[in-house]
């Protein structure tokens, strides 16, 4: 039986600290928490939404990878890697669905969307400049292949399963990354009083 050594490992794993992180390292650790809820979710609820058999796999395979992204951020304290994994992933993704979920009309763009004010936060400025470089070529090049080659992208087998799949992911991001943006922006707003107060103490000294 497990012991309460056990039971507060597990509520390390799992439940964090806010004040324990930087920002960059506490954004990641929540996109984790949503992409890992998304996934499991999407386990479920694809197969009853006609999605292809290749997004079920690809989904499990993603569960499986944010499992061990996890892992590694958590329990190894790698969060460098752990940026890079999971940017790496979530770019991969995000192409692999505009492929095989209806494009443009299907979720992807939510996706997009929900992960973009994240990601600023997510890598220092450098990074950030080169990742919406690639961000801005890549969502071109998806909707010109859905142009020209429109047999390349899988549509919804009807309109309901398309606009059901689409609310679902709304629903996901707006109980899980709307809450963590504002913690995100009341964070930053404290950090900068609490800079404008020292340097007015400063000043009188």
């Amino acid at each position: 039986m497990w012991g309460k050594h056990q039971m507060a490992g597990v509520k390390r794993l799992f439940f964090i600290r806010a004040d324990e992180y930087e920002i960059q390292n506490l954004v990641l650790i929540h996109m984790l928490h949503i992409t890992f809820f998304l996934s499991l979710f999407s386990a479920f609820t694809n197969p009853f939404l006609g999605l292809p058999l290749s997004v079920i796999y690809v989904n499990f395979l993603a569960f499986v990878l944010i499992v061990f992204n996890y892992w590694l951020v958590r329990v190894k304290k790698k969060y460098k890697q752990g940026r890079f994994f999971y940017l790496s992933f979530v770019i991969l993704m995000l192409n692999f669905l505009w492929l095989e979920t209806g494009g443009s009309a299907g979720p992807t763009l939510f996706y997009i969307l929900a992960f973009v004010p994240m990601f600023i936060f997510l890598v220092d400025k450098k990074r950030l400049i080169i990742g919406f470089i690639i961000i801005s070529i890549n969502i071109p090049i998806l909707l010109l292949i859905e142009a020209y080659y429109p047999e390349l992208i899988t549509y919804y087998s009807n309109n309901i399963d398309r606009i059901l799949d689409i609310l679902l992911v709304c629903i996901i991001f707006v109980i899980f990354e709307i809450p963590l943006i504002i913690y995100v922006k009341n964070t930053i707003i404290e950090v900068g009083r609490y800079l404008l107060t020292q340097l007015k103490i400063n000043m009188i000294c």
